[in-house]
C-alpha cells in the first residue's frame, strides 16, 4: 500500500507513467535523471506522461518544474528511505500568475495584482494598478513610494523626480531617487535636491556620505588633506619632527560644521608616526569623536606609510575580535594616516552633543593641530578646552 499526499483533490485521467531514471537525456546518468535534476530529462520520453522522481538533492518544487519544463503532465515523488510526506504548492508563474492574481476572482482591493505584474516585468501594468487602487481607495496620494520604485525600475527619470518632489520632505528617500538621477546624468538636479532635503529627508543623515561620494567623489577637504599628508611624510623622513617622541602626531585636523537645520558634519584627519612597540599596540589609531545624536560615522581612508616607501591600504578583518586588526603589519617608525567623516542630526529628545577625542593621550606628542567648529551665529555654544591649549578662539 502506498501512502502519499497531494493538494489536488479532483480525479485525474489515466496517464502513462515513466520512471525518471528511464527518461535520462543523452549524456546524463540514470542516477541524476532519477532525481529529476535540471537538464537530465529527455523531452521525447517525458512529454504527456506522469514522471516518477526520487526525493533528494534538489527541492520538491524544483523537481516538479523540471518535469513540467520537459513536457510532463504530473510528478510522483518517491521517498527512497523513510521520510516525511509533504504536499507542496507549486505557485503560478508568468502569464498564469498574472491571470490568477488580476482576473482569478481574488480580492482586487489588495496589492496582489500589482506585485505579480511587477515581479513579471509588466511595469506599465503595475503603474496602472497603482492608479486603479488610488481611485478605489479614494486616496490619490497613496502608494507613492511604490510608484517611485516602479519608475526607477522603468528608467523614468522625469517620473522619478516628479514623484520624489511631490512627497512630503520627511518621506523623501534621497538615496534611491537622487542616486538614480545622478546615474542617469542629472547630477545638477540631484545636488540641488540634496542641498534642499539633506537634513530632513526620510533617510537623512545616513544617505549623505554615500550621495556625497557618488556626486562629488568624497569630501574635498579629505582629498586635500590626503595629498598634503603624503608630502608631510616625505618631509618628516628627511628631518624627523620630535625625534624622541613615542607617538608623534604630525598633523591633526578636526573640522565640525553645524548648519541651521541642525545637521552636524565633520571630517577628522590624523597623521602620526609610531615609535615603539607599545605605541604600535596602543596609539596607532586615533580615537573618534563621540556624538550623542542620530547619524553615522565612517572611515574614509586608512593608509600605512612604511619606512621603505611603500604605502599600504589595509582592510580590517570583519569577524576579528581584536581592534585595529587592519594595522597588523605596522612596525615601529611607520606612519599611520586616517580620515573619518560623520553626519549627525539631533536624537529623538532633540539632543546633539559632540565630544571631541583626547588630543594628548599617554606617550603622545603633537606637532600641529587644528580644531574648527562652525555654527550659526544665532546659536551660542558652550566650549571647553584644556588650559594648556589656550582659550578657544
Amino acid at each position: 500500500r502506498f501512502v502519499g499526499a497531494s493538494l489536488h483533490h479532483r480525479g485525474l485521467a489515466k496517464r502513462p507513467l515513466v520512471l525518471a531514471a528511464d527518461a535520462a537525456v543523452a549524456g546524463q546518468s540514470r542516477e541524476q535523471a532519477s532525481l529529476c535534476l535540471p537538464g537530465t530529462l529527455d523531452h521525447a520520453r517525458v512529454e504527456g506522461r506522469t514522471v516518477v522522481c526520487d526525493r533528494g538533492v534538489s527541492s520538491k518544487l524544483e523537481k516538479g518544474q523540471v518535469v513540467a519544463d520537459a513536457g510532463g503532465l504530473g510528478m510522483i515523488l518517491i521517498n527512497t528511505s523513510p521520510d516525511s510526506v509533504d504536499a507542496d504548492l507549486h505557485e503560478r508563474t508568468g502569464p498564469e500568475a498574472i491571470q490568477a492574481a488580476c482576473a482569478g476572482g481574488l480580492s482586487r482591493a489588495t496589492t496582489g495584482c500589482l506585485a505579480v505584474k511587477r515581479t513579471n516585468g509588466d511595469l506599465d501594468g503595475a503603474l496602472d494598478e497603482v492608479e486603479r487602487l488610488r481611485r478605489l481607495r479614494d486616496a490619490p496620494t497613496s502608494l507613492r513610494e511604490v510608484e517611485l520604485g516602479l519608475r526607477i525600475e522603468k528608467g523614468d527619470l522625469a517620473g522619478v523626480l516628479a514623484v520624489y518632489d511631490d512627497l512630503p520632505v520627511a518621506q523623501r528617500p534621497m538615496l534611491p531617487a537622487l542616486g538614480f538621477a545622478a546615474a542617469r546624468g542629472d547630477a545638477a538636479g540631484a545636488r540641488a535636491r540634496l542641498a534642499r532635503d539633506g537634513a530632513r529627508a526620510a533617510d537623512a543623515p545616513q544617505a549623505l556620505p554615500l550621495l556625497a561620494q557618488l556626486l562629488e567623489g568624497g569630501s574635498p577637504l579629505a582629498k586635500r588633506l590626503e595629498a598634503e599628508g603624503l608630502a608631510l611624510v616625505q618631509e618628516d623622513r628627511r628631518a624627523p619632527a620630535m625625534p624622541g617622541a613615542a607617538t608623534a602626531v604630525l598633523r591633526r585636523v578636526e573640522h565640525y560644521g553645524l548648519d541651521p537645520d541642525g545637521l552636524l558634519t565633520f571630517v577628522v584627519y590624523d597623521l602620526r608616526r609610531v615609535g615603539g612597540t607599545t605605541d604600535v599596540d596602543q596609539n596607532a589609531a586615533t580615537a573618534l569623536p563621540v556624538v550623542e545624536g542620530r547619524g553615522t560615522s565612517r572611515l574614509l581612508r586608512r593608509r600605512v606609510h612604511k619606512k621603505d616607501g611603500r604605502i599600504l591600504h589595509p582592510e580590517g578583518a570583519a569577524m576579528a575580535s581584536q581592534g585595529n586588526t587592519d594595522l597588523s603589519q605596522l612596525e615601529t617608525g611607520d606612519y599611520v594616516e586616517q580620515i573619518v567623516e560623520g553626519h549627525y542630526l539631533p536624537n529623538d529628545q532633540g539632543h546633539l552633543v559632540l565630544d571631541t577625542p583626547d588630543l594628548l593621550p599617554d606617550r603622545t606628542s603633537v606637532r600641529g593641530a587644528e580644531i574648527v567648529i562652525r555654527h550659526p551665529a544665532k546659536l551660542p555654544l558652550r566650549l571647553w578646552s584644556h588650559p594648556r591649549l589656550g582659550a578657544p578662539a
